[in-house]
């Protein structure tokens, strides 16, 4: 309803307001801190890619020591997923230290800022005079955490994806090889198998998956429009109502109908997300 409310202009307008006001952060004085944060960041990202690609290489270790019958190497290779297991628990806290201290610079920077532009030419004494804004100071507080954390942890996401990714990529494209077909060589079939594979995927899951979510809405909406209207004087000063029943249960059987669709998808999700240790 908000969207319906708030033109679009009005959206970005705001929304370039507050690029300006938080990324101000890195052009100020602390633009150095925020720099080194950033770069700490980005290196524990790389730190914790490493051991998933390790554990990708002692598969191939392992199994031909279990080939081969070798126990040293075998031993070895127990001692080496050990090894693996603490450097992944140790870059994971290193990767959670960087994460939350970097939020946390960077929204006691805009805190201050707020409260500043806030206190700054009686701003505070208009606010509670006209009562525009309800507790400004919550809402300073609120906002600025919601703001800084949700948008570091989208773009740590998606740099982590990013480099996952381009990773694993490089990975499949130089093991898989290339394939000829009738005289025709194709470098890399396994990485653009992946990519037609998860395209598709993908597709289809939007194809099943969004008239699925616009019947439940509309199911929804319906029974909650339809229930206060059957409320009758009687029911409400205390006999039982069945209106509310009559919502539920109109909702029951798509709910099992949709969480049927849902099982193989998410069967198919997970299959796809998966890692192959074998």
């Amino acid at each position: 309803m908000a969207e319906d409310i708030i033109p679009p202009e009005v959206h970005a307008r705001l929304l370039r307001h507050f690029a300006t006001l938080s990324f101000g952060f890195w052009t100020g004085p602390t633009r150095r801190k925020a720099t080194l944060f950033a770069l700490g960041l980005f290196a524990c990202l790389l730190l914790n890619l490493a051991p998933a690609i390790a554990v990708n290489r002692w598969n191939k270790f392992f199994f031909d020591a279990l080939q081969n019958k070798d126990q040293r190497l075998i031993l070895l290779s127990i001692g080496l997923m050990l090894a693996l297991a603490f450097a992944s628990a140790l870059t994971s806290v290193a990767l959670l230290q960087a994460r939350m201290r970097f939020q946390l610079r960077w929204r006691e920077w805009l805190t201050r800022t707020l409260v500043r532009r806030w206190t700054e030419r009686r701003r505070f004494y208009q606010l509670s005079v006209l009562r525009l804004i309800d507790n400004p100071e919550a809402r300073i507080a609120e906002d600025g955490r919601i703001a800084i954390e949700l948008f570091v942890d989208f773009a740590t996401g998606v740099t982590n994806a990013l480099l996952t990714a381009a990773s694993f990529v490089s990975v499949l494209w130089f093991i898989g090889g290339s394939l000829t077909f009738g005289g025709i060589t194709i470098p890399g079939y396994l990485v653009i198998a992946v990519v037609i594979y998860s395209a598709s995927t993908s597709f289809g899951m939007m194809l099943l998956g969004r008239p699925l979510v616009a019947r439940v809405e509309a199911k929804a909406a319906a029974a909650c429009m339809r229930s206060p209207s059957d409320i009758s004087p009687v029911r409400y000063f205390g006999a039982p109502s069945r209106s509310g029943m009559t919502g539920a249960s109109t909702l029951l059987p798509l709910d099992r109908k949709s969480m049927r669709a849902c099982r193989p998808i998410t069967v198919t999700q997970h299959n796809a997300t998966s890692p192959n240790l074998a």
